[in-house]
């Protein structure tokens, strides 16, 4: 939870900082929280639709809410994009 705060003053300094909102991610995809996981996951891809690891998670977390052809998309992105 301290770690989604400091992400959080990171947003209110500069809310273009993709990272912050990847990270974020992260942790609410480490506490289960998928839907809030996905909608940062979302943003950080918003922000740089270019990032292999913002689609190979968003690609997990559809995986973990059971949207597997959403799920195939973004791990076929992130490959795209040389994630290995």
């Amino acid at each position: 939870d301290n770690a989604v705060a400091d992400y959080e003053k990171v947003m209110v300094l500069d809310d273009t900082y993709f990272t912050a909102y990847y990270n974020r991610g992260l942790c609410f995809y480490n506490q289960k929280n998928y839907q809030n996981a996905l909608r940062d996951f979302n943003t950080t891809l918003a922000r740089q639709s270019d990032y292999k690891l913002g689609y190979y998670n968003r690609g997990n977390t559809h995986l973990r809410l059971k949207n597997y052809q959403k799920a195939l998309a973004d791990y076929d992105e992130a490959a795209r994009l040389g994630y290995q």
